[in-house]
């Protein structure tokens, strides 16, 4: 209520907050008082960066070509390593021809798959570099290895463990000696066809 008692409040009548009549139009200013927008901080802040442009530009020209040049080394690495795979494929396909062969060997048995350690609880004691077929074609088709020498190695270790940990006339044993010279004689063939 205002000090009239009326419950009218200056919203409802014609005027301002200060007791004073609004005219029709205003804001409840004075009417000399012509509405001025403020100045905006976003627009001044852009006219600020226009006449600072020559110099980043020029840094964003910098930038760009050191971007620009990045990719272009990027691209070339890839390029590189692609052609550098594609060698090494073509180099290890021996490796795969004789690992295919290898495992359908009638005397693979003991060696497709990693040694059961459950069932030979000492084998991990004695032996310290495990190998099978498995991991081979495991290493073989993830590019581990790098060389047909890595290959090469990994496949003798199954032999050299089978040896140290069976005796020779074993079934195992005579399994890994027959492996053995099936691997060495395909290998000698294999590499004079494939140098």
């Amino acid at each position: 209520m205002n000090a009239a008692g009326s419950s009218t409040s200056y919203l409802d009548s014609d005027r301002t907050p200060g007791g004073h009549e609004a005219e029709e139009g205003s804001c409840g200013g004075d009417s000399s008082e012509e509405y001025q927008p403020r100045p905006s901080p976003v627009k001044d802040s852009l006219s600020m960066a226009g006449s600072s442009s020559s110099s980043s530009s020029s840094i964003s020209d910098h930038q760009r070509k050191e971007r620009s040049k990045e990719r272009d080394e990027a691209k070339e690495r890839a390029k590189q390593e692609k052609k550098a795979t594609k060698r090494l494929l073509k180099e290890l396909a021996v490796c795969k021809t004789i690992l295919e062969e290898m495992e359908l060997h009638e005397d693979s048995w003991p060696f497709l798959l990693p040694v059961n350690t459950k069932q030979f609880p000492t084998y991990r004691k004695v032996i310290k570099s495990p190998m099978d077929l498995s991991t081979i074609k495991k290493r073989l088709q993830d590019l581990v290895y790098k060389s047909r020498e890595d290959f090469i190695t990994d496949v003798r270790q199954i032999f050299d463990n089978c040896e140290v940990f069976n005796e020779d006339d074993s079934p195992v044993g005579i399994a890994g000696h027959g492996m053995r010279k099936f691997f060495e004689q395909r290998w000698a063939d294999l590499t004079d066809k494939h140098s």
